[in-house]
């Protein structure tokens, strides 16, 4: 009886020596799959990081451009005003040059009789 507990004692721990020889492969590799899962967590977050910096700069950007816009259609409103303006002034100032210019010729022609 004696032996068969000494024989059982020493079949478990080579049961036992058997198991942790027949786990570690697997512990290194749950290692090596949570580092390798870090590491790409980390890339993953650096990845995110840069995008969202990347958005954040190309929103400004646009802001930018959409401010520059406003202002150059504002400035092409004022400047189409401006060019109405001008063109009603010359028609205006055409129109005096014509009648002046008639009436020299009337007075010439008077001037003649």
């Amino acid at each position: 009886m004696l032996q068969r507990l000494e024989a059982s004692e020493q079949r478990s721990e080579t049961l036992a020596q058997q198991l942790a020889e027949a786990t570690r492969p697997l512990l290194r590799q749950l290692q090596t799959l949570q580092t390798s899962g870090s590491q790409q967590q980390a890339a993953w977050e650096r990845q995110e990081r840069q995008l969202a910096d990347a958005l954040a700069e190309a929103q400004a950007h646009l802001a930018q451009l959409t401010d520059a816009e406003r202002a150059a259609r504002e400035e092409l409103l004022c400047l189409r005003s401006k060019v109405s303006t001008l063109e009603s002034k010359l028609k205006a100032a055409q129109a005096n040059a014509q009648s002046s210019q008639e009436r020299v010729v009337e007075l010439q022609a008077e001037l003649d009789r």
